[in-house]
């Protein structure tokens, strides 16, 4: 292999050049965990959410592409990424969803809380893989992007239906939900809430927590449920995108 034919990272993107010279190794780690599974099938869906303020400590990008590894190598198969002010650029968020779709074959959803997007945001939703990518608005928002549904991104409802609030949600063991500074929690209804901290992405696997029967892994019928804390739960959104495609409930 006559590696000087190899094209130099450009230096001038930090984040090109902290990634890239990597990838070759990373894919081989990714490949080997993937055909490691022990419990495939365990976790469905990874949901990331970053800093609606931006006020957490920014994690390196190639944390958040282990975070993704790891994931896969349990069996998630969706990739959610709530999205925070659009104000300003998301960081590693390109990273992100390109390494989970190109590495991992994953459904990648990008979920805005807002009625627009920033505009690196909006590139990138266009350029990924639009059989496996959509964009989660909420209900309230939909008509500010038909510009982009008329450019063949496919979007969804981050919140189809309210949730049936008379039983326990199960819908988290099927997750893993990290947020902006690498904290896992039972789901994005709860994040924030120290009875239902489950760890963090900096200490012990994502395979030995969502393992661990010590760990809160559902929401009581009793805690109190509002539209926007559900908003992009991936259990719901994935079961509301089938049925709408291919009328699959289940």
């Amino acid at each position: 292999m006559n590696i000087s034919s190899n094209p130099a990272p450009d230096a001038s993107d930090p984040l090109e050049y902290f990634v890239l010279p990597r990838t070759v190794r990373r894919q081989v780690l990714a490949c080997s965990a993937l055909s490691d599974k022990k419990s495939a099938g365990d976790v469905f869906y990874l949901w990331i959410q970053l800093d609606p303020d931006g006020e957490s400590p920014a994690i390196a990008p190639d944390n958040w592409l282990n975070v993704i590894d790891e994931a896969a190598a349990i069996g998630a198969n969706w990739l959610v990424i709530t999205l925070g002010d659009q104000e300003r650029p998301p960081e590693h968020v390109d990273a992100m969803c390109h390494w989970a779709q190109d590495t991992h074959k994953m459904t990648v959803c990008l979920h805005s809380l807002e009625s627009k997007l920033h505009p690196m945001v909006e590139s990138l939703v266009v350029s990924l893989a639009q059989e496996l990518t959509y964009l989660l608005v909420e209900p309230k928002h939909t008509h500010a992007f038909e510009s982009l549904r008329e450019r063949g991104v496919r979007v969804g409802l981050a919140n189809p239906a309210p949730h049936d609030s008379d039983t326990a949600c199960e819908f988290p063991y099927k997750m893993v939900f990290v947020d902006a500074g690498g904290n896992l929690y039972t789901c994005g209804l709860v994040a924030g809430e120290q009875e239902f901290f489950l760890g963090s992405v900096f200490n012990g696997s994502l395979e030995q927590i969502t393992h661990n029967p010590q760990l809160p892994h559902s929401v009581a019928a009793s805690k109190e449920r509002t539209e926007d804390g559900c908003s992009g739960c991936p259990p719901l959104v994935a079961k509301y995108l089938c049925k709408e495609q291919h009328g699959v409930t289940d």
